[in-house]
């Protein structure tokens, strides 16, 4: 029997080499609405091997009950269901998505990409580009005065090291000011690197710019650094919770439920989003230990469904393994 751990470490290792488009998403003209139906065989029998190693209680038994997870709790809202066409939280994350795409197309402090040229994302300024051979982390700090929004958004798995830090996903304890919180030691290292000139830079612009929100943003890996960032920020700088807001595109299962927990009573806008199948979503497999925070913002065949909190079968939840997919993960709307 594959071990659930083997089986998470499989699927990054095939994901890169069969689709190499994972590393650096293109950049795509259309919308949600026109995103293709994928036929393709291949895809398919990847990502039910990827599963089949180590998803789902009943075709692989780790000996825990799946549905026995610990309980994320999160403030009553009234907004259990799955809500359709919610066009405002749509549009923010596909917005948002451009921001998150930047790192990979960066190479400096200059505003210069194919997303940059885009009329929305004129006139953002970065004032911090990073780019860690030894983490592998690269990403940005910018302000944008039209949209009055500091954005601190980090690039997902391209480098080597990248995948290295995807693979380490034994429990690390995080952050100490939170008791029994636990997340995935390959981000934890990936973002602890990178705190110490991130958070005070992100606290004085926000002085220096009192009326902006604050927007931590990323897709894949980026994302799950992102999360850390939030986090991090409401710990060390309550006072901007207020203006907090967390965005991802494609990230797995970050820690365990006193770490979305945490996240959870920050009451910020704190949305993931999952692009149809996407199977980065569902990592990592058959272990009750890690949970989702937040809402989960589903983009498939047209629509878009929110789903609050880590519920089974709701949203991508309720896909079976035929429909995961390695290639949604490189494909989000708004990149």
């Amino acid at each position: 029997m594959i071990q659930p751990r083997t089986a998470y470490i499989l699927g990054l290792v095939i994901m890169p080499m069969v689709a190499p488009s994972l590393a650096l998403p293109t950049p795509h003209s259309h919308t949600y609405t026109a995103i293709a139906k994928r036929s393709n065989i291949i895809d398919s029998l990847i990502s039910i091997l990827v599963i089949v190693l180590g998803f789902g209680g009943k075709l692989v038994s780790s000996g825990v009950d799946i549905n026995t997870r610990p309980q994320v709790t999160m403030p009553d809202t009234g907004k259990g269901r799955p809500i359709r066409n919610n066009l405002d939280i749509e549009a923010t994350i596909v917005h948002y998505a451009g921001y998150a795409e930047g790192p990979y197309e960066l190479t400096g402090k200059s505003w210069s990409c194919q997303t940059c040229q885009k009329p929305e994302f004129q006139g953002t300024i970065v004032d911090v580009y990073w780019e860690n051979a030894i983490n592998g982390s690269t990403g940005y700090i910018a302000h944008n005065p039209k949209e009055k929004l500091i954005v601190i958004s980090f690039r997902g798995s391209k480098e080597l090291s990248d995948w290295r830090d995807s693979l380490n996903i034994d429990l690390v304890p995080w952050p100490a000011s939170i008791p029994g919180s636990q997340v995935m030691a390959g981000v934890h290292e990936g973002y602890a690197s990178l705190e110490p000139r991130i958070i005070p830079y992100v606290a004085s612009l926000a002085e220096r710019y009192p009326d902006y929100a604050i927007l931590a943003t990323g897709h894949s890996l980026g994302g799950s650094r992102a999360s850390l960032c939030a986090l991090d920020l409401s710990i060390q700088h309550p006072q901007l919770v207020s203006r907090l807001r967390l965005y991802t595109y494609g990230i797995p299962k970050l820690g365990n439920s006193e770490f979305a927990n945490a996240i959870n009573r920050l009451e910020i806008p704190a949305y993931r989003a999952v692009n149809r199948g996407d199977i980065a979503a569902h990592l990592p497999p058959d272990n009750p230990e890690y949970v989702h925070f937040g809402t989960e913002v589903w983009f498939q065949d047209g629509n878009v469904t929110l789903c609050y909190l880590d519920r089974r079968g709701q949203c991508s939840d309720t896909l079976s393994i035929f429909e995961l997919s390695i290639y949604d993960h490189s494909s989000y709307p708004g990149m």
